[in-house]
């Protein structure tokens, strides 16, 4: 099992860097070499069948970020019923968004998070009369020009703090492996970051 997790992870990083580079493989050395080059690109773009890339990402990460609603509702419930016990004024709720979730910056993701293209989130809100946390499990589009990449996060906020990645690093849905590939990896990597995140918000306490 280990052995498949680390050739899946190969996999999808020369994936993810392959798409990245797939710009930059004509040597330019004139102006005429670079426009000669940005229409050999644009041709490629336009005979490449982007819908069924679409379809196939956005569907894979869909059925994810199901998976995504059932386990939180399953963390909200044990929350309120645990806290409300100690803290019976604690108020602990999930809810959806789209385009309006936490940001991360760039760094923390290692690349650009494109949300015009997939903006998916499930929010828990941790709130007490004086404080108020969330756990964010963001999904998006990965790059400025959607190759059949999708991104998804976890991400820990505080109070009066930017937002934080809390997984250890964000999981990655491309159009080209199944869903039931896909599951098998997002699963355990989901229950770690749900995990992480909660960590957080205990020391915040």
């Amino acid at each position: 099992m280990f052995l498949v997790s680390f050739l899946v992870d190969v996999q999808k990083r020369a994936l993810y860097q392959a798409t990245q580079a797939a710009a930059d493989v004509q040597d330019v050395h004139t102006v005429e070499d670079a426009i000669a080059s940005a229409k050999r690109i644009l041709e490629v773009s336009a005979r490449s069948p982007v819908p069924r890339i679409v379809e196939k990402a956005t569907r894979t990460a869909d059925l994810l970020m199901e998976l995504v609603d059932r386990r939180t509702d399953e963390v909200v419930a044990t929350l309120a019923r645990e806290i409300s016990e100690v803290r019976p004024e604690a108020h602990i709720s999930k809810y959806s968004v789209q385009w309006n979730s936490l940001d991360l910056a760039e760094t923390q993701l290692g690349y650009r998070p494109n949300k015009t293209v997939y903006d998916r989130s499930r929010v828990i809100t941790l709130g007490f009369l004086t404080q108020k946390e969330w756990i964010e499990i963001q999904a998006h589009g990965i790059g400025s020009k959607f190759r059949g990449l999708i991104g998804i996060a976890a991400l820990f906020k505080a109070s009066d703090t930017t937002a934080q990645l809390a997984s250890k690093e964000p999981f990655q849905v491309n159009y080209a492996e199944s869903y039931e590939s896909a599951e098998r990896r997002f699963r355990p990597w989901l229950e770690e970051s749900l995990t992480n995140a909660l960590t957080l918000w205990r020391k915040s306490l």
